[in-house]
Order: structure tokens, then C-alpha cells, then sequence
């Protein structure tokens, strides 16, 4: 144990001295490590030595951003971990061959890819599930989507679009009745002029000069009195004169009753039509707005989508950026570990300087164990545009032409301008007056 504390010790101090892995080979005046002070090199070892390595300032930095910055400090942090490492190896094959070197040469192997390769191991799986776990959430904001959740045949519109339209085609007939009974009023009202005049004509004073006084010829008659023939050809021109002046003002009474009667009834239908449209009027507003409420609620869950979308999509653009900072850091550690495996096996080699040198020009970039780091992008759907969705369109929604192409159809033209809450055309209707707002 105090062979590993003393071991310890002087590897910190390699560490300290932020020196390269070839000015740790040229050192002239590198102290010499006893291999003996090795021997206890085991996993408590290398927590040890990792509490002695300062946290850099990007490290620090990154773990205050949370679970994937924390992340990128520990393989940072295992970064002067393994350059440590490589120090202290590299140390060891500056020494000349003694006893002991070749168990620890295992020990380290061993440590190295079961404690370091092991936490980039988890590193890696870690955020592989971030990615898997952010563009998740993406994906399930789209299955959220507005048209998956709200149809307009929740909204009672196709039953309320029937009730209006029967109700404007009772409005129809009877506008239909008023307007008869007003063309009756009309022609009843020419017919009592025209009788009504007649029989002021016939009997009004103007009448007497036309032969009203039945002037005759007494040279036509016999006897001191006129003859009772007289008297009978007087009788039956007053008779004539009466039954013209009666019927004139019979034709003049029916046809001012009828007047009465036909504008009393016109007014009857002209009322029993006005109800209908306000009526008509009421029903179309409770299915136009039954249309806006449709169109609310897609708004509202169009919003929350995107909301949803804009909060993932974001989570996942800062996982996948962080993502590609942690494989360069992971990479650089496993070309680290391999490069470190490359010089213990060097301990094997005869010339084992040689050996080195090649381990130190070695390019690991390409390395199958080093390009198994890499993070793939997630794929995740595209922002939906709400409004392009097949079943979130105009047809339904009040206001639009579409609309009232589908839903003010066969209604004899009789239905109002839109005054729905989602309508960009607004009125107002009362007794007295009539406001419009736009």
C-alpha cells in the first residue's frame, strides 16, 4: 500500500508538469520510478490519481449546463486522466528492464479497458439515450397533431347545417307567401280605386247631365195625364240607373274588404316571414359558431404543437451539439487508450524504443475502435405547418368562402353575413339601430 501511495505521488507529479509524452522519453533529469512503487497500481489507485487532476475551465464550464455538460466534464476530466497515464507509461519504458514490469504492463492493460474504456462505454450509451430520449419527445409533439384529435363532426355541424337549411327553405316559402299576399293587396287596391271612383262617379252631381233627369216627349203620351206608360218607361230608367250605381259600389265595397283583407294578411305573412329569418338567422349563428369553436380549439391545440415542436426541436439541436463535443472528447480518449496499449505492447518488443516511436506516429483517427464513437443524427419529422393539414382547412371554418360554399348552400341566398366571433366581417344586431364592425 505505501509502494501505490509513493507511486501515486510521483505519477501526480508527472501530471503536474503538463509535459508531452516525448519530452517525458527526452528528459534527462526524469527521476527514475522504482517499478516496486507500482505494484499496488489497481483501481483505487486511479480514483485516486483522478482527484489529483484539476478540472479544466471548459470542463467546469460544461457541467454547469447540466446532465450532458456533466458528462463532457468526466471525459474531459478522463482526458488528463489518460494523458497521465500515458506519462506515467511512458516513464516506465524509459527505465531499463526490471522485475515486475511485465505484471504491471497487465495490470494497466487490464485497468485501462475495463475502468477507462468502460466509462466511455458509458459515456457514449448515455448520451446515445439523450439523443434517443430528445428526439423522441420531437416525434411524440407530432402525433399530437391537431387533425389526429379534433374533427368538425364533434362539433354537431352536420346536423346543424340540415336545421338551417330546412329552416331557410320554410323562410323562403314564407317570403314566398307575404309577397303573394302583397301582390293580392296590390291588385285589391287598384280594383277599390278603380269601383270605388265609378261609384263616386255615378253617384256624385256630375251624373245629372248625363240624362239623369229622363227628359221625354209628353206628345208621345195620350190623356190629361201622362199615360201610365209614362210612368213605366221612368220606372225602368231609374230602375237602370240604380242597379248601375249599386253595383258600382258593391264592386266598390267588395274590392276595399278585399283591400282590407289582403293587407291585413300580407302583414300576417310579411310578420310570420320576419320571425322565420330571425329564427333562421339564430340557427345559422349557433352553427357558425359552433364553426369557430371547431376552429378555437385547432388553434389551440395548433399552438401547443407548436409550442411542443419548438421546446423538443430546441432540447434536441442542444443534445445533438453537445452530442458532437462528446465524441470528439470520446474519440480522443479511445485514440488515447489505443495509443496507450500500443506502448505496453511495446514492453514486449526488442527494440522497444523503435516500437514506441511508432506508437507516438501512429494515426488512430480511422481506427475501428475510435469511428464506433460516432453519434448518428436522429431522424425526426419536420415542423407541420397546422393550416396545410387536410382536415384543418376553410371548409369547416366560418368566415371563409369555402365555408359558405359547403355550408350556406341551397339556402335560396337567404343566409347573413357571417357575425361569428371567428369571422373578420362583425355585426351586431338590436331593434333600434345597426352596428358593423370590421
Amino acid at each position: 500500500r505505501e509502494g501505490a501511495k509513493s507511486g501515486l505521488l510521483q505519477l501526480s507529479e508527472l501530471a503536474a508538469k503538463d509535459d508531452s509524452s516525448a519530452e517525458v522519453l527526452d528528459d534527462a533529469h526524469l527521476q527514475e520510478p522504482d517499478v516496486q512503487s507500482f505494484s499496488g497500481f489497481d483501481v483505487e489507485s486511479i480514483g485516486s490519481l483522478r482527484a489529483q487532476v484539476p478540472a479544466t475551465d471548459e470542463s467546469a464550464s460544461a457541467a454547469a449546463k447540466g446532465q450532458s455538460g456533466g458528462r463532457q466534464q468526466t471525459s474531459q476530466s478522463g482526458n488528463s486522466l489518460l494523458d497521465s497515464i500515458e506519462q506515467r507509461v511512458l516513464s516506465l519504458a524509459a527505465q531499463d528492464a526490471s522485475p515486475g514490469i511485465a505484471e504491471l504492463v497487465e495490470d494497466i492493460r487490464v485497468l485501462l479497458e475495463e475502468q477507462m474504456v468502460g466509462e466511455i462505454n458509458e459515456t457514449f450509451n448515455e448520451t446515445n439515450a439523450d439523443l434517443d430520449k430528445t428526439a423522441a419527445a420531437v416525434t411524440n409533439c407530432s402525433l399530437r397533431e391537431p387533425a389526429d384529435n379534433i374533427s368538425w363532426q364533434d362539433y354537431g355541424l352536420r346536423n346543424k347545417e340540415i336545421v338551417h337549411r330546412d329552416c331557410r327553405k320554410e323562410e323562403l316559402d314564407l317570403r314566398n307567401e307575404a309577397q303573394l299576399w302583397s301582390d293580392l293587396m296590390a291588385s285589391y287596391k287598384e280594383l277599390a280605386a278603380t269601383y270605388c271612383s265609378k261609384w263616386k262617379e255615378l253617384e256624385g252631381p256630375d251624373n245629372r247631365a248625363h240624362g239623369s233627369n229622363c227628359n221625354v216627349d209628353p206628345s208621345l203620351y195620350s190623356g190629361n195625364y201622362w199615360s201610365v206608360d209614362y210612368y213605366e218607361d221612368q220606372l225602368k230608367f231609374w230602375k237602370e240607373q240604380y242597379e248601375q250605381i249599386n253595383r258600382a259600389r258593391t264592386q266598390c265595397e267588395i274590392a276595399s274588404a278585399n283591400l282590407e283583407n289582403s293587407t291585413l294578411q300580407a302583414l300576417l305573412a310579411k310578420e310570420k316571414a320576419a320571425n322565420k329569418t330571425h329564427e333562421c338567422s339564430l340557427l345559422q349563428d349557433d352553427m357558425d359558431e359552433a364553426s369557430c369553436e371547431y376552429k378555437s380549439d385547432l388553434d389551440h391545440e395548433c399552438a401547443a404543437y407548436s409550442n411542443c415542436y419548438t421546446r423538443t426541436h430546441s432540447a434536441y439541436q442542444a443534445t445533438w451539439v453537445s452530442a458532437q463535443s462528446t465524441e470528439e472528447l470520446l474519440q480522443d480518449q479511445m485514440r488515447a487508450v489505443l495509443r496507450i496499449d500500443c506502448y505496453l505492447d511495446a514492453f514486449n518488443q526488442t527494440d522497444m524504443a523503435a516500437a514506441i516511436t511508432s506508437c507516438r506516429e501512429a494515426d488512430h483517427h480511422n481506427a475501428s475502435r475510435v469511428v464506433y464513437y460516432t453519434f448518428e443524427p436522429r431522424s425526426i419529422p419536420a415542423r407541420d405547418n397546422c393550416t396545410d393539414d387536410d382536415r384543418y382547412n376553410y371548409t369547416h371554418i366560418a368566415g371563409h368562402v369555402e365555408y359558405e360554399g359547403k355550408y350556406y348552400a341551397n339556402t335560396y341566398d337567404l343566409y347573413d353575413e357571417c357575425d361569428a366571433s371567428c369571422c373578420s366581417f362583425r355585426q351586431w344586431y338590436t331593434t333600434v339601430t345597426t352596428t358593423v364592425v370590421t
